[in-house]
């Protein structure tokens, strides 16, 4: 069971994230806080799993709570505001929801924490999802390797070579990012620069110049702009 906290300065809000939250099965939720400081006093007394936070409240604001907790608890940002993504990021947060916020994208958040929460010092172990999810097969020092496509983050182009990043390890073969662009494209991966084809799953947080893949910032293009961005905030939705 998830031991979920929401903290959000409006009741509407609140209560829409809260019964969007008792749809999924595995989450109950704790506590609802009006604001940061009571939050405070919450998670010091009691186990919380994950905080879906808001970031714009009075006296003590949401990235002001992450920074008092030490170490801090597992955050999904929740705000209208895509202003303080990169912040949210930089604070190692889960995930980073714009309001108002889709059943099927919080969803997506909160599998997102199911992962890391899960991960190992060495591996993530797999969800049940994962061990029968499609795999791509590349070639490394003349060994086949099959990787999960959800455990790819991010495909870098190195000339004719490419660097698979996935949620453990990063495997270099011989391809090209062309190539795997239009292999990968049914499976929902988005090129967003020469260089780079990136799973937005994995995406925490972005801009109109770049997104964020865990400790990685990527360039968007001003070639893949247009199209990147339409698929990244449909993915959104």
């Amino acid at each position: 069971m998830i031991r979920s906290l929401i903290v959000d300065d409006e009741p509407i809000a609140c209560r829409v994230l809260a019964a969007h939250l008792r749809q999924i099965p595995d989450v109950e939720i704790v506590a609802q806080c009006t604001n940061a400081l009571e939050a405070l006093r919450l998670v010091r007394e009691e186990a919380v799993d994950l905080v879906f936070l808001d970031i714009e409240m009075p006296t003590l604001n949401g990235i002001g709570f992450v920074e008092a907790i030490d170490p801090p608890p597992h955050v999904i940002f929740t705000t209208a505001h895509r202003d303080y993504a990169l912040d949210g990021f930089e604070l190692d947060a889960v995930d980073y929801l714009l309001k108002p916020i889709g059943f099927p994208r919080l969803v997506r958040a909160v599998e997102k924490y199911r992962r890391r929460h899960t991960a190992t010092d060495d591996s993530v172990e797999k969800t049940a999802e994962e061990a029968t999810a499609p795999t791509l097969n590349i070639r490394v020092d003349r060994r086949t390797v099959r990787v999960a496509l959800p455990a790819i983050r991010y495909i870098e182009s190195l000339s004719d070579y490419v660097v698979v990043h996935t949620d453990t390890d990063a495997h270099t073969t011989k391809e090209r990012i062309r190539d795997l662009a239009e292999q990968l494209a049914p499976h929902g991966f988005i090129r967003i620069h020469r260089s780079f084809l990136v799973a937005p799953w994995h995406v925490n947080a972005f801009t109109a110049q770049e997104v964020q893949i865990s400790d990685q910032t990527l360039s968007i293009s001003r070639t893949y702009r247009k199209q990147a961005l339409a698929r990244l905030r449909e993915d959104e939705a």
